[in-house]
């Protein structure tokens, strides 16, 4: 399989595009094409955790109040650089039970279709992965997410 050679020179900015050419398999899609434009500012966010403002990780136990958590704060990062999840390309995820994102697959795509897509499987979504870790930072912390959004530079004045 041939791969895409892409040099960004130091300095610019530039959007990713998703173009997913490869047929589904199941829920899946053996890679995901990215198209770098230019003219765009990246943020990369990292260590989106399920912790409230008292830095408290919260719902124990509980995958789904995490996940919602990690999304939420997700949000206040972005939202602080002028982007919304719509503007996420990339969004991978560390999970302490890899099956959780097959059972939670319906449930994520019915609360954030602009990064999950309408349907399970239906490849509109952003790019990422599951990655199953033994420990995130916490003994009960269930989830991690890291994401990739790209946006408008703001206009100079």
């Amino acid at each position: 399989m041939a791969r895409e050679n892409i040099h960004i020179p130091p300095g610019k900015l530039w959007k990713i595009t998703m173009d997913r050419k490869n047929a589904p398999l199941g829920n899946w899609t053996y890679g995901s094409k990215v198209t770098i434009k230019p003219g765009m500012k990246l943020i990369f966010v990292a260590g989106t955790v399920p912790m409230d403002e008292n830095g408290e990780i919260i719902g124990k136990g509980d995958f789904k109040a995490q996940y919602r958590k990690c999304i939420e704060n997700l949000q206040v990062v972005l939202e602080a650089e002028g982007a919304t999840l719509k503007d996420v390309v990339q969004l991978n995820n560390f999970v302490r039970d890899e099956d959780e994102g097959m059972r939670t697959g319906a449930w994520r795509v019915e609360n954030w279709p602009d990064l999950f897509g309408k349907k399970v499987g239906d490849q509109t979504g952003v790019g990422g992965v599951f990655v199953e870790v033994v420990r995130i930072c916490e003994p009960y912390q269930l989830v991690e997410l890291q994401a990739i959004a790209a946006v408008d530079p703001p206009e100079e004045k």
